[in-house]
């Protein structure tokens, strides 16, 4: 099976993409008459998601996508109308800035929530990288909640250590403060590196800073987001209208 091809004007298409897509609506067809609880397309479409994520990362970093996709990447997230299936309301960060969260921002969070997954329970001080489920009261999928934190210890009890360096730790505490410089720079807000208790903390206005995003997206808005990418990778002969017909593009 030939997965990926070169098309003549440089554009890379991915044929798992466009199966992947049909999968889904495939199975769909044929899950139709069974009991609720039986149906597993959300967690088909989450399936499908990480390694449509992997290609679509890929393609945008290797400038190989049309440009009528790429030029969303960097849109703001509350732009309108709102695009790929996501809902900006139900999309969380830890900051703001005249920037904005982007497409891109939040497309990148997903992927790496589903990368490096860690038990998301609710009950650890800080966020952690991962995704987990949303059940409805008889226990049925109704929707998943991905989170990014980079920055966090999969714990979620303390930061990573080269975010909280003792300040005898002279070279340490200054490739944090260029690590924030840096961070700063690309979202657009000032981060400083404060003094706490014989350690260099991240803090933003004065206050301890743990950049994160959260995304929740119904099992709906995961359909759409998971058929999106498989027309956009796949190119004109992938899906077909069903990313287009939601107008999400």
């Amino acid at each position: 099976m030939t997965e990926y091809v070169q098309t003549s004007d440089g554009q890379i298409h991915a044929d798992f993409a466009r199966r992947a897509g049909q999968i889904l609506l495939q199975y769909e067809r044929l899950s139709r008459n069974l009991d609720p609880r039986e149906q597993f397309d959300a967690t088909l479409a989450v399936s499908l998601l990480q390694s449509l994520l992997t290609s679509f990362i890929e393609l945008s970093r290797l400038k190989a996508m049309k440009p009528r996709y790429s030029q969303y990447l960097d849109v703001p997230i509350d732009a309108s109308p709102p695009r790929l299936g996501l809902n900006p309301s139900a999309i969380r960060w830890s900051w703001r800035s005249a920037a904005g969260l982007r497409y891109r921002d939040v497309i990148e969070s997903i992927r790496n929530s589903l990368s490096h997954p860690t038990p998301q329970d609710g009950s650890r001080p800080l966020p952690t990288t991962g995704f987990t489920a949303r059940a409805t009261s008889v226990g049925e999928i109704d929707g998943y909640c991905f989170v990014q934190s980079p920055w966090v210890e999969k714990g979620g009890r303390q930061l990573l250590k080269r975010f909280r360096p003792e300040l005898r730790q002279v070279q340490e505490c200054s490739k944090l403060r260029e690590e924030l410089t840096a961070w700063g720079r690309r979202h657009d807000v000032m981060l400083e590196a404060d003094e706490r208790d014989g350690i260099l903390v991240p803090c933003l206005g004065g206050q301890p800073f743990v950049p994160f995003i959260e995304v929740i997206l119904s099992t709906c808005e995961l359909r759409v987001f998971v058929l999106a990418l498989a027309d956009i990778i796949g190119g004109e002969q992938a899906v077909g209208t069903v990313a287009r017909t939601h107008e999400v593009l």
